[in-house]
């Protein structure tokens, strides 16, 4: 019983971490084409590096909530 309840929870975690990043992922994606469109309209140059450490931000705020979830499956995971 023990192991099917671990599996069941690393199978949570799995998902929560497919969810996670996946929303990262369009979020970095819906950004970038805001801030291009956004280029596109007003004619000028968009720096590209904001939109870039946006995108890691979103990424590692997807991270950290699969983390939370990890521990509230798993609160003796480190």
């Amino acid at each position: 019983m023990a192991k099917e309840s671990g599996e069941a929870g690393l199978d949570a975690a799995i998902l929560a971490l497919e969810q996670n990043l996946l929303l990262a992922i369009r979020q970095s994606q819906s950004l970038y084409r805001s801030s291009e469109s956004s280029q596109l309209s007003n004619g000028e140059e968009m720096d590209a590096m904001p939109v870039r450490d946006m995108a890691v931000c979103l990424l590692k705020r997807g991270i950290s909530g699969t983390k939370r979830t990890i521990r509230k499956i798993d609160p003796d995971h480190d």
